[in-house]
């Protein structure tokens, strides 16, 4: 059994035991190999479950739990709702968001279909289409969390189907020639007053400052960019850089707040603490629904964060959603174990949510598109996520 399959498991048993003791366990792990990044793909021979059960290779995995998944109803909210949809992409993002009073608006693609990779705009237009959003419909918006190819790789195929109303990327300047295209194709779809690159920006951004309000999701959502970064200047190495020029996204409605983190991480995370924890009125970092950054690895979602955006929030409203494929990076797997553990501290087992759930050792092609998330605020407040 890998440590995904391990990640899954403790993911969905809905068990109720101390799950301190399995983050310890896990850091215990990593010190014996060296380096987290450099672990092995499978666990010591000796780890157990904190129940004391052996985790063997014959054991299978359920990709979630009945309570789980939506029911009929759960499945088609009302119009009025606030909708969003973390879609299925495999390894990537994809999180087409639907407003109360009919906004459409899409963050991220996935990648683009390259080097062993799902095309996310392929996956992406055939559930919009599933759910009633035909091709030749229009986007009030899309926005690029970052120029990394599983955030942004899906787009041509959307703007090849998809009219586009707004476009919003952070503004980092980038030699790649992919995104290039990419931008060139989003700049000829709107209106150069639509063009919001970089995000933040004065004159001319879609706001002026961290923590602007923006009009993307209607009149009835509030919504804040709370960080957007048009150089590299957070992290140690290129990748984190870049991960960190993150368009990170508050949304607030009925009294229900989730936030969308695209790739952010500690460093960042750490100056939204700074930044908005401490506000009394918004925006601040409460929240009901954190979409995790950086698809559950060790760089994100640390206990501090955590702890600092569910600090007013009872535990029972408290989720956490990841978008991730069962993906292997330089020996480190992702999402990452220790991770997982952390983020079922803070939100309880069956209240996190994983697009990689149940695709223990499926291929990229057949691991997308069968854990698509769902995350409802209805006009009443009611709040509930479930497998679609």
């Amino acid at each position: 059994m890998t440590w995904s399959t391990l990640i899954g498991i403790r993911t969905r048993l809905g068990t109720k035991q101390a799950r301190r003791t399995s983050v310890h366990l896990v850091l215990l792990i990593a010190l014996s190999a060296g380096v987290a990044g450099c672990m092995d793909s499978d666990p010591p021979k000796w780890w157990k479950e904190p129940n004391g059960n052996s985790i063997t290779d014959s054991e299978g995995l359920t990709a979630a739990t009945t309570d789980q998944l939506c029911t009929a109803e759960e499945k088609t909210p009302p119009n009025d709702s606030l909708r969003l949809h973390f879609i299925d992409v495999g390894q990537g993002d994809a999180i087409w968001v639907q407003s109360p009073t009919g906004e459409n608006v899409l963050i991220d693609a996935g990648d683009g279909g390259y080097y062993g990779r799902n095309n996310g705009g392929k996956i992406v237009s055939a559930f919009l289409s599933a759910h009633g959003f035909a091709q030749g419909a229009v986007f009030d918006a899309v926005a690029v969390t970052h120029a990394h190819s599983d955030h942004y790789g899906g787009l041509p195929t959307i703007f090849a189907h998809y009219g586009v109303a707004k476009f919003i990327d952070p503004g980092l300047e980038t030699d790649g020639l992919s995104y290039g295209d990419t931008l060139e194709t989003a700049h000829a779809m709107v209106r150069p007053d639509s063009y919001f690159r970089p995000a933040i920006n004065d004159p001319g951004g879609l706001t002026t400052l961290k923590g602007g309000s923006v009009d993307l999701f209607g009149p009835a959502v509030g919504a804040w960019l709370l960080s957007a970064e048009n150089n590299m200047r957070l992290g140690d190495d290129n990748n984190a850089k870049v991960n960190n020029t993150s368009l990170v996204f508050k949304l607030a409605y009925k009294g229900r707040s989730i936030l969308l983190m695209g790739d952010a991480h500690a460093e960042l995370e750490n100056e939204l603490i700074q930044r908005f924890v401490t506000n009394t009125s918004e925006p601040n970092l409460d929240a009901n629904l954190i979409k995790v950054g950086h698809h559950g690895s060790t760089t994100s979602s640390t206990g501090r964060f955590l702890d600092a955006i569910f600090r007013n929030t009872p535990a029972v409203d408290r989720y956490a959603v990841i978008q991730s494929g069962r993906t292997s990076f330089g020996g480190t797997q992702l999402p990452e174990a220790s991770t997982i553990f952390v983020l079922q501290d803070a939100v309880g087992q069956s209240h996190l949510f994983s697009t990689e759930a149940g695709d223990d050792k499926k291929a990229e092609e057949d691991a997308a598109s069968d854990d698509d998330i769902l995350a409802v605020v209805k006009s009443d407040g009611t709040f509930y996520v479930c497998y679609e």
